[in-house]
C-alpha cells in the first residue's frame, strides 16, 4: 500500500485501486479506429455514447467513418481492429473486436467490445506531422556473429537512404527499398531544421508496395530517446506546423 493510493476515510486509511486504462475512458470521448495489419494513418473517427454492460467491458460509437465522408467504415463481425480513445489526461489504445449495429431512428451506433487491458500512451508520442523528410539508417546487428555485431555498432556499417512520411515524439513512418526484419534495430539519422539527430528505433511492422519507388514501408519506434531529444522533435513539429500555416493564411501573390 502506498501513500498516493490511499484515502482518509473515518479515520483510517483504505486503498484505492489506481484507475485502469478503460476506466478512463468516458462518453463523449473521440476515438479513432483501425485496421489490425494495415498502416494506423488510415484511421476512422467516432465519439462513445454509451458504454453497454454485454458480460465484459464495451463500447457503443457512433458508425465511424473517415475525415468529412459521412459513409460510415463497414465492420465485420468478429474482426479485431485497434481503437484510440482520447480522454481527458491520455491516450488509451486496446484491441477490440465488432459485435454488431445497433439502430435507432435516423443514426447507426457500433458495439465495440474491449479484448485487452490497453496501453496509455503519452500524447506527444501518438501525435504524428505529416512530412517528406531525408533520413539515414543503419542497421544495428543483434545476432551471435560478434564480428559483424561489432561492425554494425561501430558507425562503419553500411548506410542506406530512406524518407520519413510522418514523424512524431515517439518514432516514425518511413519508406526504403531495403527489406528489414520485423522487430530489428536501425540507428537513424534525422536532419530537423539544421540539427542531425542520431537515434536508435525499434521495426514495429512493415508493408510492401510493389507499385511504388520504395517498395517498404515501416513504422518504427523511438528507444532510449531523452526527454530533451523529444522536446526537440515536437518542437521542431510545432514550428514546421506555424510555418504551414503562415503559408496557407498569405493572400495571393498578384
Amino acid at each position: 500500500m502506498t501513500a498516493s493510493n490511499t484515502r482518509i476515510v473515518g479515520g483510517q486509511a483504505v486503498w484505492i485501486a489506481e484507475p485502469t486504462a478503460f476506466d478512463m475512458v468516458q462518453v463523449g470521448d473521440r476515438v479513432e479506429i483501425s485496421e489490425i495489419g494495415k498502416s494506423e494513418d488510415i484511421s476512422y473517427k467516432s465519439k462513445v455514447v454509451d458504454m453497454p454492460k454485454i458480460g465484459g467491458r464495451a463500447l457503443s460509437i457512433f458508425a465511424p467513418s473517415a475525415g468529412e465522408s459521412v459513409a460510415p467504415f463497414k465492420m465485420q463481425v468478429g474482426e479485431q481492429y485497434t481503437l484510440v480513445a482520447h480522454t481527458r489526461d491520455y491516450l488509451v489504445k486496446f484491441t477490440c473486436s465488432f459485435e454488431g449495429y445497433i439502430k435507432e431512428q435516423a443514426n447507426y451506433f457500433v458495439v465495440i467490445k474491449i479484448l485487452d487491458e490497453g496501453i496509455k500512451l503519452q500524447r506527444r508520442e501518438f501525435f504524428r506531422f505529416t512530412c517528406m523528410l531525408a533520413m539515414k539508417f543503419s542497421v544495428m546487428y543483434t545476432g551471435d556473429n560478434e564480428a559483424a555485431k561489432l561492425l554494425s555498432n561501430s558507425g562503419y556499417s553500411t548506410m542506406h537512404n530512406g524518407v520519413i512520411r510522418d514523424i512524431g515524439g515517439g518514432g516514425i513512418r518511413f519508406i526504403t527499398n531495403e527489406d528489414l526484419e520485423a522487430e530489428g534495430l536501425i540507428q537513424c539519422t534525422i536532419m530537423l531544421g539544421h540539427t542531425a539527430m542520431l537515434i536508435k528505433g525499434k521495426i514495429l511492422d512493415k508493408q510492401y508496395m510493389p507499385k511504388s519507388n520504395m517498395k517498404f514501408q515501416y513504422r518504427a519506434l523511438f528507444l532510449d530517446v531523452s526527454q530533451a531529444t523529444q522536446d526537440e522533435i515536437v518542437n521542431f513539429i510545432f514550428a514546421e506546423q506555424r510555418k504551414q500555416k503562415k503559408f496557407r493564411q498569405a493572400p495571393p501573390m498578384k
